[in-house]
C-alpha cells in the first residue's frame, strides 16, 4: 500500500506501508446496517453522485470548507470506501480549489473514481 500526492494530474508515491488491522468489530452488524444506507445515499443520488463507480458498490461523504474571508476558494473534501471485504480500498481526497461547486465536485470526484478503481 502507498500513500500517494498529486504532481500535476499524476501521482507521486511519498511512502509506502505494510497494511495492519488496528481493531475489528468495533461496530456490530447491526448497527451497519443502520450507518450504511446513509452513505451509500451520497453515492447513488447525493454529492457524491459524481464519483460513483458503476460496478462497484461505494459509499462516502463529502464536504466543502471556506478559505479566507473573500470565499474565493475552498477545501473540497471526499471520503468514500467499497464496500465488499474482497476489495477493501478507503480513500480520503482534500483538494483546495476556486469556490465553485461544480468544478470542486468534479477535481474531487475524478481523483475519487480514479484512486477506487481496480
Amino acid at each position: 500500500k502507498e500513500y500517494c500526492k498529486m504532481n500535476g494530474m499524476a501521482y507521486e508515491i511519498v511512502d509506502s506501508f505494510e497494511p495492519s488491522v488496528l481493531y475489528e468489530d468495533v461496530l456490530t452488524q447491526e448497527t451497519l446496517d443502520i450507518i450504511n444506507p446513509m452513505p451509500r445515499k451520497v453515492i447513488t443520488s447525493g454529492s457524491g453522485k459524481t464519483g460513483s463507480l458503476l460496478d462497484i458498490e461505494t459509499l462516502g461523504k463529502t464536504g466543502t470548507a471556506e478559505i479566507g474571508g473573500n470565499k474565493e476558494l475552498e477545501i473540497a473534501w471526499s471520503i468514500s470506501f467499497v464496500d465488499n471485504t474482497d476489495y477493501d480500498r478507503l480513500v480520503c481526497v482534500v483538494l483546495e480549489v476556486p469556490t465553485d461547486p461544480v468544478e470542486a465536485g468534479s477535481y474531487r470526484h475524478t481523483c475519487v473514481k480514479e484512486m477506487l478503481s481496480p
